[in-house]
């Protein structure tokens, strides 16, 4: 398996998979895509977000489900973390109703709590 960057077009067939878990992409503008390739199989993807001189956005992270428990979705968001740490990014924000991104990675809830995506958290690099 490769992690590597992406355009958009590559991943914007995961938008239509029949699949619990995936959300609506916007049209992938002002994002750096990175994904986990299985031989031109693209398993699952994550969107870096840059928000300002020092502060990203961490977005879509998605894995197809036969892809899942494989260790993956840590993979992609090691390599978006690296990847942002080389732009100078000092924190990464996100929202999640996994306690993957708290227990994992060390993201911290910031107080913020939204109806439809969770907890707002914030990795300071």
């Amino acid at each position: 398996m490769k992690f590597r960057t992406c355009k958009f077009n590559e991943i914007k067939h995961l938008q239509n998979e029949d699949d619990r878990g995936i959300v609506e992409f916007n049209d992938g503008k002002n994002m750096i895509w990175f994904c986990a390739d299985m031989s031109g199989d693209i398993a699952g993807c994550v969107a870096l977000r840059i928000l300002g001189k020092n502060k990203g956005r961490l977005n879509h992270l998605y894995v197809k489900t036969a892809f899942r428990k494989g260790g993956i979705a840590s993979f992609l968001i090691h390599t978006l973390v690296r990847y942002a740490m080389t732009l100078g990014i000092k924190s990464i924000e996100t929202t999640s109703k996994s306690s993957l991104f708290t227990k994992k990675f060390k993201f911290q809830p910031t107080g913020i709590e939204y109806k439809c995506s969770g907890r707002k958290l914030i990795l300071e690099l």
